[in-house]
Protein backbone atom coordinates (compact mmCIF):
# COMPACT_ATOMS: atom_id res chain seq x y z
CA UNK A 1 0.00 0.00 0.00
CA UNK A 2 1.24 3.50 -0.64
CA UNK A 3 2.11 6.13 1.64
CA UNK A 4 0.09 8.85 0.80
CA UNK A 5 1.61 12.36 1.54
CA UNK A 6 -0.82 14.89 3.33
CA UNK A 7 -1.55 16.98 0.16
CA UNK A 8 -1.72 13.78 -2.34
CA UNK A 9 -5.15 12.91 -3.22
CA UNK A 10 -6.79 9.48 -4.81
CA UNK A 11 -7.22 11.39 -8.26
CA UNK A 12 -4.15 13.43 -8.56
CA UNK A 13 -1.95 9.63 -7.97
CA UNK A 14 -3.95 7.76 -10.82
CA UNK A 15 -3.00 11.34 -13.12
CA UNK A 16 0.56 10.59 -12.11
CA UNK A 17 0.10 6.99 -13.16
CA UNK A 18 -0.86 7.33 -16.09
CA UNK A 19 1.56 9.70 -17.34
CA UNK A 20 4.33 7.46 -15.90
CA UNK A 21 5.29 9.97 -13.07
CA UNK A 22 5.55 7.87 -10.04
CA UNK A 23 8.75 6.97 -8.55
CA UNK A 24 9.98 3.61 -8.00
CA UNK A 25 8.64 2.83 -4.31
CA UNK A 26 5.17 3.74 -6.12
CA UNK A 27 5.11 1.94 -9.05
CA UNK A 28 5.70 -0.92 -7.09
CA UNK A 29 2.66 -0.82 -4.92
CA UNK A 30 0.76 1.83 -5.80
CA UNK A 31 -3.04 1.10 -5.06
CA UNK A 32 -6.15 3.38 -4.32
CA UNK A 33 -9.27 2.13 -2.82
CA UNK A 34 -12.50 2.46 -4.63
CA UNK A 35 -16.23 1.94 -4.53
CA UNK A 36 -18.29 0.62 -7.43
CA UNK A 37 -22.20 1.70 -7.55
CA UNK A 38 -23.92 -0.95 -9.30
CA UNK A 39 -27.37 -0.46 -11.37
CA UNK A 40 -29.13 -2.71 -13.44
CA UNK A 41 -31.66 -1.99 -16.08
CA UNK A 42 -34.29 -4.32 -18.19
CA UNK A 43 -33.19 -7.32 -15.76
CA UNK A 44 -34.64 -10.72 -16.91
CA UNK A 45 -38.04 -11.48 -14.80
CA UNK A 46 -37.69 -14.68 -12.99
CA UNK A 47 -40.88 -14.76 -11.00
CA UNK A 48 -44.32 -16.15 -12.66
CA UNK A 49 -46.45 -13.73 -10.15
CA UNK A 50 -44.18 -11.26 -9.64
CA UNK A 51 -40.84 -8.97 -10.26
CA UNK A 52 -37.25 -10.47 -9.84
CA UNK A 53 -35.93 -9.67 -6.24
CA UNK A 54 -31.84 -8.47 -7.48
CA UNK A 55 -28.90 -8.78 -5.66
CA UNK A 56 -25.57 -8.50 -7.83
CA UNK A 57 -22.00 -10.34 -6.00
CA UNK A 58 -19.46 -8.87 -7.55
CA UNK A 59 -16.00 -11.68 -7.02
CA UNK A 60 -12.09 -10.90 -8.22
CA UNK A 61 -10.46 -13.60 -10.07
CA UNK A 62 -7.09 -14.98 -8.10
CA UNK A 63 -4.27 -13.78 -9.59
CA UNK A 64 -2.14 -16.91 -9.12
CA UNK A 65 -5.09 -19.28 -9.50
CA UNK A 66 -7.89 -19.90 -12.04
CA UNK A 67 -10.48 -19.11 -9.00
CA UNK A 68 -12.88 -16.35 -8.38
CA UNK A 69 -13.26 -15.07 -4.66
CA UNK A 70 -16.09 -13.23 -3.51
CA UNK A 71 -14.96 -8.99 -2.73
CA UNK A 72 -18.73 -7.60 -2.33
CA UNK A 73 -22.57 -8.03 -2.51
CA UNK A 74 -25.42 -5.18 -2.66
CA UNK A 75 -28.69 -5.23 -1.05
CA UNK A 76 -31.51 -6.75 -2.28
CA UNK A 77 -34.82 -5.16 -4.16
CA UNK A 78 -37.48 -6.32 -3.53
CA UNK A 79 -40.18 -6.54 -7.27
CA UNK A 80 -37.24 -4.45 -9.51
CA UNK A 81 -35.75 -5.00 -12.99
CA UNK A 82 -34.14 -2.12 -13.07
CA UNK A 83 -32.33 -1.42 -8.99
CA UNK A 84 -30.51 1.22 -8.82
CA UNK A 85 -28.46 -0.49 -5.33
CA UNK A 86 -27.34 2.03 -2.68
CA UNK A 87 -24.87 -0.51 -0.99
CA UNK A 88 -21.16 0.13 -2.97
CA UNK A 89 -18.86 -2.77 -3.02
CA UNK A 90 -15.43 -1.54 -1.79
CA UNK A 91 -11.65 -2.77 -3.65
CA UNK A 92 -8.61 -1.59 -3.97
CA UNK A 93 -7.67 -0.65 -7.89
CA UNK A 94 -3.82 -1.25 -8.60
CA UNK A 95 -2.02 0.56 -11.05
CA UNK A 96 -0.40 -1.50 -13.99
CA UNK A 97 -2.20 -5.05 -12.50
CA UNK A 98 -4.80 -6.47 -14.23
CA UNK A 99 -8.20 -7.28 -12.19
CA UNK A 100 -10.85 -9.46 -13.36
CA UNK A 101 -13.66 -8.99 -12.03
CA UNK A 102 -16.94 -11.07 -12.36
CA UNK A 103 -21.08 -9.22 -11.50
CA UNK A 104 -23.07 -12.43 -10.82
CA UNK A 105 -27.03 -11.05 -10.82
CA UNK A 106 -29.14 -14.02 -9.04
CA UNK A 107 -33.04 -13.43 -7.42
CA UNK A 108 -33.17 -13.42 -4.29
CA UNK A 109 -36.09 -15.66 -3.19
CA UNK A 110 -34.94 -15.67 0.36
CA UNK A 111 -31.89 -17.34 -0.29
CA UNK A 112 -28.28 -16.63 -1.78
CA UNK A 113 -25.47 -18.20 -3.56
CA UNK A 114 -24.75 -21.24 -1.53
CA UNK A 115 -28.78 -22.07 -2.03
CA UNK A 116 -29.15 -24.64 -4.79
CA UNK A 117 -32.45 -22.86 -6.02
CA UNK A 118 -31.51 -19.83 -6.44
CA UNK A 119 -32.01 -18.55 -10.20
CA UNK A 120 -28.84 -16.45 -12.02
CA UNK A 121 -30.26 -13.64 -13.55
CA UNK A 122 -27.09 -13.01 -15.62
CA UNK A 123 -23.29 -12.11 -15.61
CA UNK A 124 -20.97 -10.01 -16.99
CA UNK A 125 -16.92 -9.58 -16.69
CA UNK A 126 -14.59 -6.26 -16.31
CA UNK A 127 -11.55 -5.49 -16.01
CA UNK A 128 -10.92 -2.72 -13.00
CA UNK A 129 -8.55 -0.93 -15.17
CA UNK A 130 -11.48 -0.72 -18.33
CA UNK A 131 -13.89 1.37 -15.67
CA UNK A 132 -11.21 3.22 -14.11
CA UNK A 133 -10.10 4.44 -17.44
CA UNK A 134 -13.92 5.10 -18.66
CA UNK A 135 -15.46 8.05 -19.72
CA UNK A 136 -17.00 9.41 -15.82
CA UNK A 137 -15.43 6.21 -14.69
CA UNK A 138 -18.94 4.40 -15.45
CA UNK A 139 -19.54 1.32 -17.82
CA UNK A 140 -22.07 -0.71 -19.48
CA UNK A 141 -22.50 -3.94 -20.26
CA UNK A 142 -25.15 -6.74 -21.33
CA UNK A 143 -25.51 -9.46 -18.53
CA UNK A 144 -25.74 -13.13 -20.21
CA UNK A 145 -25.60 -16.61 -19.37
CA UNK A 146 -22.00 -18.52 -19.43
CA UNK A 147 -21.81 -20.39 -23.11
CA UNK A 148 -24.95 -17.85 -24.43
CA UNK A 149 -25.26 -14.74 -25.97
CA UNK A 150 -28.97 -13.94 -25.35
CA UNK A 151 -29.20 -10.84 -23.26
CA UNK A 152 -30.74 -11.13 -19.97
CA UNK A 153 -30.78 -7.47 -18.90
CA UNK A 154 -27.81 -4.25 -18.57
CA UNK A 155 -25.31 -3.86 -15.90
CA UNK A 156 -24.09 -0.48 -15.10
CA UNK A 157 -20.48 0.31 -12.94
CA UNK A 158 -19.41 3.36 -11.69
CA UNK A 159 -16.39 3.48 -9.89
CA UNK A 160 -15.67 6.44 -7.37
CA UNK A 161 -12.15 6.74 -5.72
CA UNK A 162 -11.68 6.46 -1.82
CA UNK A 163 -9.60 10.52 -0.91
CA UNK A 164 -7.32 9.42 1.72
CA UNK A 165 -5.27 11.96 3.51
CA UNK A 166 -3.18 11.74 6.84
CA UNK A 167 -3.08 15.24 7.07
CA UNK A 168 -2.92 16.31 10.81
CA UNK A 169 -5.28 18.55 12.63
CA UNK A 170 -3.70 20.48 16.01
CA UNK A 171 -5.91 22.95 18.03
CA UNK A 172 -6.17 24.50 21.57
CA UNK A 173 -8.65 24.47 23.96
CA UNK A 174 -9.23 26.91 26.54
CA UNK A 175 -11.72 28.07 29.39
CA UNK A 176 -12.90 31.24 31.25
CA UNK A 177 -14.81 31.68 34.41
CA UNK A 178 -15.50 28.23 34.64
CA UNK A 179 -17.25 27.35 38.12
CA UNK A 180 -15.43 24.42 39.44
CA UNK A 181 -16.90 24.52 42.87
CA UNK A 182 -19.25 21.76 43.76
CA UNK A 183 -21.33 21.64 46.84
CA UNK A 184 -20.92 18.78 49.82
CA UNK A 185 -22.12 18.36 53.36
CA UNK A 186 -25.46 18.77 52.90
CA UNK A 187 -24.72 22.24 51.06
CA UNK A 188 -22.32 23.37 53.90
CA UNK A 189 -18.96 22.87 52.40
CA UNK A 190 -17.49 23.55 48.98
CA UNK A 191 -14.79 21.11 47.43
CA UNK A 192 -13.06 21.85 43.89
CA UNK A 193 -14.13 19.43 41.32
CA UNK A 194 -12.36 18.53 38.11
CA UNK A 195 -12.50 20.53 35.40
CA UNK A 196 -12.21 18.75 31.91
CA UNK A 197 -13.18 18.83 28.29
CA UNK A 198 -15.27 16.31 26.21
CA UNK A 199 -14.85 15.99 22.61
Amino acid sequence: MVEYSTSASASSQMKAAAKGKVNKRQRVSLCVPVRLYISGRNLKDMDVFSKSDPICICSERAQEKDEWFEIGRTEFIKNNLNPDFQKAISVDYFFEKSQQLKFEFIDDDGGDSDDPYYDIIGMANFNLSEIMGARGQTMSRSLVLPGRKKQRGMIIVRAESIKESNNLVSFQMYGRDIRNKVKGCMGMCMFTGKTYYEI
